[in-house]
């Protein structure tokens, strides 16, 4: 199919866009290219003379406005101005959701964010397994990023969304060389993710499979294939969980945070409606609530996003958060439903909910990259509704 020159430079753009945020490594390019969007579409809405292209559904608007809403109401009622800051820079990590909604409806762009999240996952995991290599042994491996958990969670976002690719073009003649290509992405994303030794990450992506493998079991009726399934997963994270898991399956820290629940429940109690601060639960944690047992005083965040939201932000950003969340999946599920051919949206519930697990026992959507390309991934599988789905999902 031939391009004119808008959708070549649109094209363009929504690779560099899924790219950057794929993998976060430059912020300069994040900028840049979600920048460039932002122009793009502002171009293309005066070209068109319409704003026809924000047709997102209204249920998906109203789940993530209420999370956003509900963070800045409790941080304005806080009076904190860093705390509006922070709900405002919430907003501002939530517009790769605005703008890949956009640029993604026309359907000739599944090819190219898919090679975006295939070359952002080998780029970033052969960095990974370099590390591995010259690092001495039984180190926790990040790649490109300080903390080995940061770097996992963008992984369980992307790896879904590859795998489901592969399996959509298994049996494909035309598709062997991108078959080889994302298998060999697959592999590497895998055992960065490995190298990362990060437990909850692990687990959410464990435990996604067999969600998406159950609904997609029962749906299909095919009770012998989902009992196969996830009789191979749980064996898979049997020997992973139990096996020689990088840093160890237990750590000396894991009683910390169980103290930092307590902590932020204590927080939540004497601040239940707007809560402590969005930018305030570093500061209120060291100062008054952190308990005699801990060890590590420095902690500066609860690890669990449920708690966070709560403490920081009170009933009001709490429930808006919790109203998100499962307002998201089910409609992520209701759309699995009405279009069993789309593979984004089965690959968008594995990340949810692998994302949602690791966000229990550390960070999800509190984190800015995670963040952006959470909405970033969630942005292209909402447009995907309007891309024809043949009985055959490819990428033609």
């Amino acid at each position: 199919m031939s391009c004119t020159k808008p959708i070549q430079l649109q094209l363009i753009i929504v690779y560099l866009v899924t790219f950057s945020l794929a993998n976060s490594v430059s912020n300069a390019l994040v900028s840049i290219s979600t920048g460039a969007a932002a122009l793009y579409i502002i171009f293309d809405c005066f070209r068109k003379k319409s704003l026809g292209g924000f047709d997102a559904p209204v249920y998906i608007w109203k789940c993530i406005l209420c999370f956003l809403g509900s963070i800045l109401v409790a941080s304005i009622a806080s009076g904190d101005i860093p705390s509006i800051k922070l709900a405002w820079n919430y907003i501002y990590w939530s517009t790769p959701f605005l703008l890949l909604s956009y640029l993604c409806v026309d359907s000739r762009v599944k090819n190219i964010v898919m090679y975006a999240m295939i070359t952002s996952v080998l780029f970033t995991s052969g960095y990974s397994i370099y590390q591995f290599y010259i690092k001495p042994v039984g180190s926790r491996i990040g790649g490109f990023y300080y903390n080995p958990n940061f770097f996992a969670v963008l992984l369980i976002l992307v790896l879904p969304f590859l795998i489901l690719l592969f399996y959509a073009n298994l049996n494909k003649k035309n598709y062997q060389v991108t078959s080889i290509i994302t298998l060999s992405a697959i592999i590497s994303g895998i055992f960065a993710l490995y190298l990362t030794g990060s437990r909850g990450a692990m687990l959410g992506f464990i435990l996604g499979s067999v969600f998406l493998s159950v609904l997609y079991g029962v749906k299909k009726r095919q009770f012998k294939t989902l009992f196969i399934t996830l009789i191979v997963i749980i064996g898979v994270g049997f020997i992973v969980s139990f096996g020689n898991i990088v840093g160890g399956l237990s750590r000396s820290y894991d009683m910390e945070r169980v103290y930092l629940l307590e902590s932020s429940y204590n927080m939540w109690n004497d601040n239940k409606v707007i809560g402590v601060g969005l930018n305030n639960w570093k500061d209120e944690y060291q100062k008054k609530y952190i308990l005699p047992e801990a060890k590590d005083r420095k902690l500066v965040i609860p690890h669990n996003v449920v708690a966070c939201f709560f403490s920081a932000t009170g009933i009001i950003g709490g429930v808006g958060f919790l109203c998100f969340a499962l307002g998201t999946l089910l409609f992520l599920m209701r759309m699995m439903n009405n279009q069993p051919n789309n593979f984004f949206f089965m690959a968008m519930v594995w990340a949810f909910v692998a994302f949602s697990i690791h966000g229990l026992v550390d960070v999800g959507i509190t984190m800015k990259s995670s963040n952006r390309l959470f909405f970033a991934l969630l942005g292209i599988t909402v447009a995907s509704l309007k891309w024809t789905w043949c009985r055959d999902v490819d990428l033609k």
